[in-house]
């Protein structure tokens, strides 16, 4: 997860740091649709494909009202790119649950997320550290590796920070809570310096909800997550006092205010929305029109009402509002040795969905992989205690197994994902400014010369 970013420093490439990353992660997707392949063909190992008859309804409806969406699209196969990334994030989440079969796993993965942490925010500092040293001008925002844009960075500590604090808090070895403590420390250091105001609410709502949740037993965790964070920032706001002033290099308290168009992007995505009310513009393609500022509304909601149309974002809301409550719910159960890691889990969900209201951590690559993370390791953890939510306790009528529908299902996903990665890669190839290419101009007026707007490439329109 770490690695990613920082293989744009470690890799001879021309792309940027966004590019590079959407590309490696498409070939994660079609790793991850090879490996659930496999899984398919053995039965002793296979997921559970038993499912009731009322969720099969639901799945064929959103199928045929997303198809519908997509078909009618000013450039479908465009818009079907973007619902086999989705489908590949579901994969993935679905393979790290598939991993994550006993309790040592986490233990594995919590240490070496902090590891990651270490490295990357260790290799950042140091950066800024070399070039204050060096004198001149300063933008510690050009240190951040591998994301174009510090909000990219954001998005990622919405769902790592609380996954950190598990270990600070729960892991068993002295040394590993030292390196958790240290971790976030220099995360909260980064985080003063590109002030995400998102993500820190995020992290605030998902400590004050599993603090109404668990109880005191979160006080601890609240407190291990909270100290070395606030310690972090306050060192770095000495050292922005003392060094990166004078360095150049001022935070514009009145940016702390600022919108940043959001509120433009959201009334962009509803006028779009009342164009095709039913079935939407298609998926991707509120980056069809052209307004200057950005290529998605930095509001995952309002993107999926404008994109699919109001059917379908009634029941894909609805049907993942009742997956993260029942999920909520299931955690609060967890046995009393894994309640902080249960806490961890709830402050990352909980985190990752507030902060898609107000940024694109939904449709930027690194932070997608990290969502699909938080979702597969909550699946899992559920799973191997056996966690119930009072809302699982009535089924419906089950219907089969379907074990050649599931096979058919992967071998469509494979194809569908290789082919992906493959056509991206020719792409990238050929060009250092890889686009969504359509045979026709984009819709709208350009209003700009050039335009980096990130959303699948960093020139985000198509």
């Amino acid at each position: 997860m770490w690695a990613l970013p920082l293989s744009h420093t470690l890799l001879p490439t021309h792309l940027s740091g966004h590019d590079l990353a959407r590309l490696v992660q498409l070939f994660v997707f079609a790793a991850a649709s090879l490996h659930w392949a496999w899984l398919t063909t053995r039965e002793a190992v296979a997921p559970r494909a038993d499912i009731n008859a009322v969720w099969l309804a639901y799945v064929c409806l959103v199928i045929l009202l997303v198809g519908g969406s997509t078909l009618q699209a000013a450039y479908p196969l465009i818009a079907a790119k973007e619902l086999l990334m989705f489908a590949g994030l579901l994969l993935v989440s679905n393979v790290v649950a598939s991993w994550m079969v006993r309790l040592d796993s986490f233990t594995l993965l919590f240490r070496l997320l902090v590891l990651g942490a270490l490295i990357y925010a260790g290799a950042v500092l140091t950066l800024m550290t070399m070039t204050l040293t060096a004198g001149g001008l300063f933008d510690p925002w050009v240190a951040l590796i591998g994301f174009d844009n510090p909000r990219f960075l954001n998005h990622v500590q919405t769902a790592a920070l609380p996954l950190l604090t598990v270990v600070a808090v729960s892991d068993g070895d002295r040394r590993w809570r030292r390196a958790a403590l240290l971790a976030l420390g220099l995360s909260g250091m980064l985080l003063f310096l590109t002030y995400g105001r998102a993500t820190i609410l995020a992290l605030i709502v998902g400590l004050a909800t599993a603090r109404w949740a668990f109880g005191r037993k979160a006080n601890a965790y609240a407190a291990r997550a909270l100290l070395p964070t606030l310690v972090g920032m306050g060192l770095m706001w000495i050292i922005y006092l003392r060094w990166m002033q004078s360095a150049g290099y001022n935070i514009a308290v009145e940016e702390l205010t600022r919108p940043h168009h959001r509120g433009h992007l959201v009334g962009q995505a509803l006028s779009l929305w009342k164009t095709s009310p039913w079935l939407g513009v298609g998926p991707m393609h509120f980056s069809h029109w052209e307004d200057g500022d950005a290529a998605h509304p930095h509001n995952i909601y309002a993107q999926i009402l404008a994109e699919y149309g109001a059917p379908a974002f009634l029941l894909l809301l609805g049907g993942a509002a009742v997956w993260v409550w029942k999920r909520l719910r299931a955690l609060q159960h967890a046995p009393p040795a894994q309640q902080f890691v249960a806490i961890g889990l709830w402050g990352a969900l909980v985190g990752v969905a507030l902060d898609g209201a107000f940024s694109g951590n939904f449709v930027m690559p690194v932070s997608q992989l990290w969502i699909a993370l938080t979702v597969g390791l909550v699946k899992a953890f559920v799973a191997v205690h056996g966690l119930r939510s009072h809302h699982n306790a009535e089924q419906a009528p089950l219907v089969g197994r379907g074990r050649w529908v599931r096979i058919a299902t992967s071998g469509v996903l494979v194809i569908g994902l290789s082919w992906l990665a493959i056509q991206s890669s020719l792409l990238c190839w050929r060009t250092p400014f890889p686009s969504m290419q359509t045979p026709g101009p984009i819709q709208g007026e350009w209003r700009v010369v050039t335009t980096v707007n990130p959303r699948f490439w960093s020139t985000g329109f198509f």
